[in-house]
């Protein structure tokens, strides 16, 4: 978060504080269905989450270095005793963690406009991910599609304003009655 913070204020400090939009690659016409009708870009956004989704799911459960990442989530250093490369584990993480952060962000500056502060829209990734349980990815998704569902009914049927105040309600309640999220596994450490 100190690293966040620094990143952002050099920005602020180098480039300035304002809001910039990216050039229009995609026409904004949305491809009519019946009565509904949907962006172009929502549905490239969509598709590419998927297939990014689904590659980190096959990365993480069918290859060797996805398992040594299972491994070392649940215990480093037995893992480092088994002989794996807990440092590759950790790099590999973070660069995987960056790259999908940059898709994230190149669409979600496409859609939108792009600022230095946009990174605060991390805490409710954290919350999504609480919410669906640590450690479960199909719970990190689900969490994140409930919590979007739940943030656009507040701001439809009461006031915007109540968002971030709804994420935090859900995030302390998940975290007094049950800790592990909705698809989180209990687990405990062996003597």
């Amino acid at each position: 978060m100190g690293a966040s913070i620094l990143l952002e204020n050099l920005v602020i400090a180098t480039i300035g504080p304002t809001f910039r939009t990216y050039p229009e690659v995609l026409a904004r016409l949305p491809i009519a269905m019946g009565p509904l009708a949907i962006g172009r870009l929502d549905l490239i956004i969509f598709i590419v989450s998927a297939i990014c989704l689904t590659g980190l799911i096959i990365f993480i459960d069918r290859t060797k270095i996805g398992k040594a990442i299972q491994a070392a989530s649940y215990n480093i250093k037995a893992c480092a005793l088994m002989g794996v490369n807990t440092d590759r584990v950790i790099l590999t993480v973070f660069g995987l963690g960056g790259f999908l952060a940059g898709v994230a962000g190149v669409f979600f500056g496409m859609k939108y406009t792009v600022y230095p502060q946009i990174g605060n829209i991390t805490t409710k990734s954290f919350i999504a991910a609480v919410f669906g349980g640590l450690g479960s990815l199909p719970g990190a998704v689900l969490g994140s599609v409930i919590l979007g569902t739940i943030e656009t009914f507040v701001a439809g049927y009461l006031s915007s304003q109540f968002r971030d105040l709804i994420a935090f309600v859900i995030l302390i309640a998940v975290l007094i009655f049950r800790p592990t999220g909705i698809m989180g596994k209990v687990t405990e450490d062996k003597a």
